[in-house]
């Protein structure tokens, strides 16, 4: 079976072609700042996403019509259960609607595969969405009874790669603890326990500043400045998905790039120190809630590739700690694998 996976980031979509279990090929279509900052709404970046896919399909001689499925990446739609759901309009009028819980790039996977399944008339899937909510209780409460913590994270990435370190290190999933570390455009830090992620910290609420995020801010500094005027209330959402973190400092998200400048840059090289504290911090965080008991920590994404940046997260934690290091995300694969599954009905799709 052929299956295409769509996973829109904030500055780029990634699609993969497999062929069953087999990656047969794949793109990271990078899409330019202006364009995108040309668009008021996220869902106006939909016809710009989708056209860039069809072109590569065509240019590589791909036919929409020769997949058997379609999977896109689930957004912060809202709570729901880990697990495969197939695409209804539902979920399509609730993102056109804005019934979702936080503005992110991954609520176009569901409306772009969706209108590949109108075209194609073939099936199109979600598999662990960002708003996977399996959270504890006890994670969720907040200083003031009007607000909420939500379990929104990388849920797809940081379960498929759970799932590949419980298998590697011959323990059963669904009866192991680990945290996982999402270092990527996004940065989230997930304590993860017999299969569930039962807490989260995360660069949109409560985690470390990422590339694209601004992470956990002090509220009353952030209600003078909007006061002041030198933080519009139209713009926060976009401090929390494009614009904040390190984009917000230096007017990029490449780490690659400010890696090479932070030699000669101290300034560069302090802010990406501090991001890295951060991570730490959340991660010794994350211990607490399973009690000091789990089996290492995970550390996956982009950011894990870099030895300097992995250096400077274990800097801030104790020597003993046990590592296993998954560099790159494994998103693509999981979106596939899942679809896979769902249409020789391995899994049981769930309703959204």
């Amino acid at each position: 079976m052929r299956i295409l996976a769509v996973n829109p980031g904030s500055t780029s979509t990634k699609i993969a072609i497999y062929e069953d279990e087999n990656l047969v090929d794949e793109h990271n279509i990078k899409h330019s700042k202006e364009e995108l900052n040309g668009c008021k709404k996220i869902t106006e970046e939909l016809p710009i996403r989708k056209k860039a896919i069809e072109q590569f399909l065509s240019s590589n001689n791909y036919d929409l019509n020769s997949f058997d499925g379609f999977a896109g990446r689930g957004g912060p739609l809202k709570p729901l259960k880990a697990g495969i759901y197939k695409v209804t309009k539902k979920i399509i009028d609730d993102i056109n609607n804005g019934n979702y819980q936080t503005l992110h790039a991954s609520l176009l996977g569901s409306m772009i595969v969706y209108e590949f399944s109108e075209i194609t008339n073939k099936p199109s899937f979600i598999v662990d969405p960002i708003s996977t909510d399996e959270m504890a209780d006890i994670a969720r409460i907040t200083g003031h009874p009007k607000v909420k913590l939500a379990a929104l994270t990388h849920a797809l990435n940081v379960r498929a790669c759970a799932r590949k370190t419980a298998k590697e290190l011959g323990l059963d999933f669904f009866n192991s603890n680990f945290i996982v570390a999402h270092l990527g455009g996004g940065i989230s830090i997930n304590a993860v326990s017999n299969g569930k992620i039962i807490d989260v910290l995360e660069g949109r609420q409560t985690g470390p500043f990422s590339p694209t995020s601004c992470g956990v801010l002090p509220v009353k500094t952030v209600i003078k400045l909007i006061n002041k005027g030198e933080i519009q209330i139209d713009n926060i959402d976009d401090l929390y998905s494009k614009n904040g973190g390190l984009t917000a400092y230096f007017g990029t998200d490449d780490v690659k790039e400010l890696l090479e400048k932070s030699k000669e840059d101290k300034n560069i090289r302090d802010v990406l120190e501090a991001m890295c504290f951060q991570i730490a911090k959340a991660i010794n965080a994350q211990k607490t809630i399973l009690k000091g008991i789990y089996n290492c920590v995970i550390i996956t994404g982009g950011l894990a590739k870099s030895e300097v940046i992995l250096g400077w997260i274990k800097r801030w934690l104790p020597e003993n700690e046990k590592y296993y290091i998954i560099p790159g995300e494994h998103e693509m694969e999981a979106l596939a694998l899942g679809a896979l599954r769902a249409l020789k009905n391995e899994e049981t799709i769930l309703e959204y």
